[in-house]
């Protein structure tokens, strides 16, 4: 969370807190509805300034600063992505090891891209996704080729979390981009593993995921 005067009229994009900005707007979404946040998005000004609390103040019927008290008083900690672990597969293992092999293709629906779960720092990457269910807590070795980048993140059904519970249940982190084998610990749960390639010509992909004894 950010205070949303410190953006919200801002002119130019280079102004605005992005993660900032993105939690408000979720928090209006959810806490008031599709309906009148694009009212809102289609008559504000795109110029910014005093003229976007003009057009917040006429579609929620309250003034800003009352609206912005609503929102701090109310609004989660961290959101959970909208969608965040729906329609990906979930990956079985076999014999205790789970075995990826997929060719990352641009031609091929189940290669997306770009990237941008971690705001734009891989717009030039292309992906694949898929879940894993952890039963036991422990620590997992993830074992992948060259030139691929990993991303685990822990799926959760709330859709807004506390302070407390975002740092007891949440996890969103890379795995180490250089070649090989990185050890993670894990707690029991069901996980969205994102693997990352570059923009390129078709190319093989494996990664395998074991616990270690």
């Amino acid at each position: 969370m950010r205070d949303p005067r410190e953006f919200v009229t801002a002119g130019v994009a280079a102004d605005v807190d992005y993660p900032g900005a993105g939690h408000f707007v979720r928090w209006l979404i959810e806490f008031h509805g599709l309906a009148a946040f694009r009212e809102l998005f289609l008559t504000s000004p795109r110029g910014g300034g005093g003229g976007v609390l003009d057009v917040l103040e006429a579609v929620y019927g309250q003034d800003a600063e009352s609206l912005f008290a609503e929102y701090e008083a109310s609004a989660p900690h961290l959101w959970v992505p909208h969608r965040q672990c729906a329609d990906l597969e979930l990956l079985e293992p076999s014999a205790g090891t789970w075995q990826f092999e997929a060719t990352f293709d641009c031609e091929d629906p189940s290669t997306l891209g770009p990237w941008v779960r971690d705001f734009f720092s891989y717009a030039d990457s292309m992906y694949q996704s898929f879940l894993i269910e952890i039963d036991t807590p422990g620590t997992y070795t993830f074992e992948r080729g060259m030139d691929t980048e990993l991303w685990v993140e822990r799926c959760l059904d709330e859709t807004g979390l506390s302070e407390a519970e975002a740092d007891s249940l949440w996890r969103k982190e890379p795995v180490s981009p250089i070649p090989g084998v990185m050890d993670i610990d894990l707690d029991p749960g069901t996980y969205r593993v994102d693997v990352l390639r570059k923009y390129g010509p078709p190319h093989a992909v494996t990664l395998q995921i074991t616990q270690k004894p």
